[in-house]
């Protein structure tokens, strides 16, 4: 009994070739290294994130590990401002390394007074306070309050003399009037958050301040308050008092400071102001010669006027002396022709008597 076409073409359809075997044979080993490849890589992301682990608060991060953590902002692309890169101690991550793009806390462990500093989204909104507090000579008191553990409200706030406002040998006085429950307050001094370098506080042992003491560091330095709500508290504060004993300088000193000094363009406006004063000095002494110029060609002027006048008068006297001279000589010849005729006249008088 003979297969009709259409069964054969059917049951040949069925059967795998020699060709499709050898293909599927041949695939099967770039699968196996696809999956192999795909298998590193997600263990190696399970690694990097295990290190460096899931963005986090600072009050989340301060919790783990025994405080042997550190905040890296990585830029602060995060979709929660108040998060970053908690990294641990004893774990790497390129996540964890402090680089320009990359700005890393301290550990918690070493530097608590510091570490709360690098904290994500600390802000004046946050802080109900200017981070930077410039002091006067005149005691202010700054009252912090409602600050919040579970709003994450860490706040620093710097307190300092305004920058070449006040003379050499000037300090700046700081004194806690009161601490609210549930409030951790830390103190230090340096020339910035970032600087690690501690620099001398009078009347202070440690980093912990208390209330009723008076704090004094030199003016080239700043005070830094670390303040920090504790875990539970739901509202909490801190009230300071500061000034400064300093004398300000000169108002020209601080203008010259405010605009060459403190400017992120200082130099650049320094040359210019230079430049200014040499043209203006350079003009002040063109006009002083064209004034110098004019006062000569005035004099010039006067002594040959008056040289032209003298000269006139001098022609004058002369041609009047001249004139007098002709007219006493036609006098004297008009008296003389007199004298003739007299003379004449007198002969003929004679003459006509004798006869």
């Amino acid at each position: 009994m003979h297969s009709s076409p259409l069964s054969r073409v059917s049951s040949d359809a069925c059967l795998p070739t020699s060709r499709s075997r050898s293909s599927r044979l041949t695939a099967s080993p770039k699968r196996l290294l696809l999956l192999a490849l795909g298998l590193v890589m997600t263990l190696q992301v399970s690694s990097v994130s295990a290190n460096r682990g899931s963005p986090k608060s600072c009050n989340q991060c301060a919790l783990l590990n025994g405080g042997e953590v550190k905040m890296c902002k990585w830029d602060g692309n995060f979709n929660d401002p108040e998060t970053a890169y908690c990294c641990q101690k004893d774990k790497f991550s390129e996540y964890c390394v402090d680089a320009q793009y990359n700005e890393c806390s301290p550990y918690l462990d070493e530097e608590p007074h510091r570490f709360y500093n690098f904290c994500p989204n600390i802000s004046e909104e946050k802080c109900k306070s200017p981070l930077v507090i410039q002091a006067s000579t005149t005691a202010e008191t700054k009252n912090i309050t409602g600050l919040s553990y579970a709003n994450n409200d860490t706040c620093y706030y710097i307190v300092e003399n305004p920058e070449y406002e006040y003379m050499d040998g000037a300090r700046v006085y700081l004194e806690f009037e009161s601490f609210e429950p549930g409030v951790n307050v830390m103190l230090r001094s340096s020339s910035g958050i970032k600087n690690s370098t501690d620099a001398n506080i009078t009347g202070l042992s440690g980093y912990t301040p208390e209330s009723g003491v008076t704090y004094s560091i030199d003016q080239g330095d700043k005070f830094i308050i670390t303040v920090v709500p504790t875990n539970g508290a739901s509202t909490s504060g801190v009230a300071f008092k500061f000034s400064t004993d300093g004398t300000q300088y000169d108002t020209l000193y601080q203008y010259y400071h405010e605009y060459f000094k403190k400017n992120d363009k200082g130099d650049e406006m320094l040359y210019i102001a230079l430049g200014c004063a040499g043209f203006l000095v350079l003009l002040f002494f063109i006009c002083i010669c064209c004034c110098i110029k004019a006062c000569c060609c005035k004099k010039k002027n006067q002594i040959q006027d008056s040289s032209q006048a003298q000269y006139s008068e001098m022609a004058q006297l002369a041609k009047n002396k001249q004139l007098a001279a002709e007219n006493a000589l036609s006098a004297t010849e008009g008296a003389g022709q007199d004298l003739e005729l007299e003379s004449i006249h007198g002969s003929n008088d004679g003459d006509a008597t004798a006869q």
